[in-house]
């Protein structure tokens, strides 16, 4: 048999990709060397010994010479000496290590930040050895400038966030924590651990909970803030606290929402100072029952809901019996005690629809709403009355006071708060000039003793 001795050869196809690679070859290089050459970044190379191989008009306008003036000169030449020992540390890494590496530097010809990129340039023919180190040192000046103003931004913000009396806190779109200050873990009295990551649910009750959920969606739907909410939220230690929050909605970048902001003011105190104004505005300071403002306003509600249910309301108008023989005789301290135990007991006796008032000094007045008849009325007199035979103890001892009453009814003997009250002291009169101790419904001869 005939010995093969025909050489093995690529084929067609690859011999002619070989041909249109070396063809484009030249083509390639003259693309990178202008893209180099018009980069905006300084691109210049080194051997071992730290003197320019190559630099590209960018490096050169920098520095003010030409090309002519760098080439074959060393690095030394151009920089102050501690810049030129760290970079020819720098380069001697290039030819030890063979890695490219970033370095940062200023520089001190203009004050100038830097970040220069080393890499090692080798032969194609032999892959293992360095021929030179190329570096692209990119202007990072107004990046750094940026990135200080950014920081000094965000050291203010945080700073005024830290120092301001009031909670501040940032959400994620589930309600996690994920942003707050010392004033919030002061609020909740939690750390700073416990804090981290909890959701808002977890420190309200079911229906806060609910009104928390509805501002914050109408909020995200929206885009448009909060700024007054009020809300109840309930302390690690189990104290419930009333507060005042805002939530306004986290964008980022790219516009899209991202979670919720805002502050928190613990109004707790401020509601409870708000309420006793309120009380001591409405009610008697010594018994604690309502006073005449108090009770004008609930007789006109009486009157309107009696109109509507077709109903009688009583006015009721009680004196106490030689008050103020007890009062003299006694001294003005167990005065005030019997009468704030007079007031205890007539809470006690009329029903919790009723509205028991100091009228002043040891008269008090009734309103008694949605009654059926003249006779229901006088049936709460006269228990009245009855409880009034029970002697009151104080802590000095026992007082026996009783009561005169006089009952007018609306609208039987009148239309307007004036002629009613007028009407009811009538009766009462009545009732002490019939002896005391004793009830009169006006313009009737009914009594009881």
């Amino acid at each position: 048999m005939k010995k093969n001795t025909k050489k093995h050869t690529p084929s067609g196809a690859n011999i002619e990709t070989s041909k249109e690679e070396t063809r484009e070859l030249p083509q390639m290089l003259d693309i990178y060397r202008i893209l180099v050459e018009a980069a905006s970044d300084s691109i210049y190379m080194v051997d071992s010994r730290c003197r320019f191989i190559y630099v590209n008009p960018r490096y050169c306008s920098r520095l003010g010479l030409s090309l002519k003036d760098l080439i074959g000169k060393h690095y030394l030449d151009f920089h102050f000496p501690e810049e030129a020992q760290s970079f020819a540390a720098d380069v001697a890494e290039v030819f030890q290590k063979g890695l490219s590496f970033q370095r940062e530097y200023r520089s001190r010809r203009d004050g100038s930040e830097f970040l220069r990129t080393f890499s090692p340039v080798r032969q194609s023919a032999d892959k293992d050895a360095i021929t030179a180190a190329s570096i692209i040192a990119k202007n990072i000046t107004e990046w750094w400038k940026k990135e200080d103003t950014l920081r000094q931004s965000e050291e203010r913000y945080r700073t005024i966030i830290d120092t301001i009396a009031d909670a501040y806190y940032e959400v994620d779109l589930a309600g996690n924590t994920t942003m707050f200050n010392d004033a919030y873990l002061k609020l909740y009295e939690y750390n700073r651990e416990e804090m981290t990551g909890k959701n808002y649910r977890t420190y309200v009750d079911e229906e806060n909970a609910g009104v928390a959920f509805w501002v914050f969606n109408q909020v995200f739907k929206t885009g448009n803030p909060t700024k007054k909410m009020e809300w109840e939220v309930i302390t690690k230690s189990g104290t419930k606290k009333q507060v005042e929050l805002s939530v306004s909605l986290i964008r980022d970048a790219q516009e899209k929402p991202m979670g919720f902001r805002g502050i928190i003011s613990d109004i707790t105190e401020r509601r409870k100072s708000e309420e006793t104004i309120r009380h001591q505005a409405f009610h008697d300071p010594l018994t604690g029952l309502a006073n005449r403002i108090l009770f004008y306003d609930r007789m006109n509600m009486a009157f309107n809901l009696a109109r509507r249910e077709k109903k009688m309301v009583a006015v009721i108008i009680l004196d106490l019996d030689y008050f103020k023989e007890i009062n003299d005789s006694r001294g003005h301290t167990v005065g005030d005690k019997l009468l704030k135990s007079v007031s205890e007991r007539l809470s006690q006796v009329v029903r919790a629809s009723d509205t028991v008032s100091r009228y002043g000094g040891d008269e008090f007045t009734l309103i008694t709403p949605s009654l059926s008849n003249e006779g229901d009325a006088l049936r709460i007199a006269q228990k009245i009355v009855k409880a009034f035979t029970e002697p009151f103890h104080l802590d000095l001892g026992d007082l026996t006071v009783t009561a005169s009453i006089g009952v007018a009814m609306y609208p039987l003997h009148g239309q307007d708060i004036d002629t009613l009250m007028n009407k009811a002291d009538a009766a009462m009169y009545l009732a002490k000039a019939m002896g005391r101790n004793r009830y009169f419904g006006y313009g009737t001869s009914d009594e009881n003793s």
